[in-house]
């Protein structure tokens, strides 16, 4: 019985020692792949050294500044290929930094805007049918206005007990672009400290951590301006914007998607409940909401429809 334990012992510690050669091997890849400014394959391989040995907290911050630094390679690609108005290759790039890095809001935004300038370009070559001129409109007249700062990437060092306003003035001058308060949220930042370490990080990302972090959230109001305010469900019915979108049905039934849909977005809680009227005649759906909880129900019609 000893015996048997002992090589059963022998051969996890076997096991376990060609496993952490493998991450160790992969981890020095991923750095080699760094200093030669290969951002993709230096995700690749911290990746595996991540999957080989999970709880290595140096493979995780590595595997993470890979990914940060992928997204802003691909960002910069995707922006020369959209001065050349080469839009698919542009999306391409724009869709891989977003991958690299989810909070990046502007290359994801940019993902949409792309795909309706693609599939208007191909529209415009074909005569299109009026469903489907119809649905483009209803498209782009729900589209959000997209932060454009004048940088894209902040780095930034505050101390312990830095005021929450003096922070975002000094992010607001970096990057181009213009705050505006909510009273309460004005009121309350006037004596609210923090302190924040926002180096190599985008100004979506920046403003995201200083304000959920502090209990406030942002609402875009133009490609330079922003609106803060404080993160509850009184503000958000205050402030969310509300867009009216028009749906045209091809094969499902007005009414039974409307019931559909209601249920599916009948959320507790949710700040502003969206409207749902059904049109028979026209076999369409008239929806007023929030533009968040209208691309959901967006998805939801494609999917039924």
């Amino acid at each position: 019985m000893t015996r048997r334990l002992t090589a059963i012992c022998l051969i996890l510690a076997a096991v376990l020692a060609a496993s952490g050669c493998a991450a160790s091997r992969a981890y020095r890849q991923g750095n080699d792949a760094m200093r030669l400014g290969q951002a993709d394959q230096a995700v690749a391989y911290y990746r595996v050294a991540v999957q080989e040995d999970p709880d290595n907290a140096s493979y995780k911050i590595s595997l993470e500044r890979a990914m940060v630094s992928a997204s802003r390679e691909h960002l910069g690609r995707a922006q020369k290929f959209e001065e050349q108005d080469q839009l698919d290759a542009a999306r391409s790039e724009y869709r891989l930094a977003a991958e690299y890095d989810p909070s990046n809001q502007t290359a994801a935004a940019k993902v949409t805007n792309l795909e309706l300038q693609i599939r208007a370009r191909n529209e415009a070559a074909r005569p299109p049918s009026p469903m489907d001129a119809l649905r483009a409109q209803a498209r782009a007249a729900a589209q959000p206005p997209v932060l454009n700062p004048v940088t894209d990437v902040v780095d930034l060092r505050f101390a312990t007990n830095t005021n929450l306003r003096d922070i975002l003035s000094f992010l607001a001058d970096q990057s181009g672009i213009s705050i505006v308060y909510d009273r309460d949220a004005q009121n309350a930042m006037g004596s609210q400290a923090t302190s924040a370490d926002l180096r190599g990080v985008t100004v979506e990302e920046a403003l995201r951590q200083l304000l959920t972090y502090n209990g406030y959230t942002y609402k875009v109001l133009s490609d330079r301006s922003i609106l803060i305010f404080q993160d509850n469900s009184q503000k958000h019915a205050q402030y969310d914007d509300q867009v009216v979108q028009t749906f045209y049905l091809s094969h499902a039934d007005a009414t039974e998607l409307s019931q559909l849909v209601s249920s599916v977005m009948r959320v507790p809680g949710m700040a502003v409940i969206p409207m749902i009227q059904a049109n028979k005649t026209g076999n369409t759906l008239i929806v007023r909401g929030t533009r968040p909880v209208v691309e959901i129900i967006e998805r939801l019609v494609a999917q039924n429809d």
